[in-house]
């Protein structure tokens, strides 16, 4: 038996357009990150998968909602997940 895993990132924030890190900050999706985090989950209702992890920060549960969803699945939130602290 084989195990596959797929690593996604979040969508877009708010930051990317000033070239920011969020790090632990909870910075929100912008359009075009919900819009990712839709087409994401067109691929996912298709992939078969069995599980859909995010880390505790709303743009990462935001992005793996949909996929969860379309695959008939809750996300599960595991802190183990969250991005690194850089620091103020």
């Amino acid at each position: 038996m084989s195990l596959n895993v797929v690593f996604v990132r979040h969508g877009e924030t708010v930051w990317h357009a000033e070239n920011r890190y969020a790090g632990v900050s909870d910075v929100a999706l912008t359009d075009r990150g919900y819009a990712q985090a839709r087409a994401l989950a067109d691929w996912a209702e298709q992939a078969d998968l069995t599980a859909v992890w995010a880390s505790p920060l709303g743009r990462s549960q935001a992005t793996a909602r949909g996929s969860a969803e379309r695959a008939g699945l809750l996300v599960q939130v595991d802190p183990r997940l969250r991005e690194l602290d850089f620091g103020v």
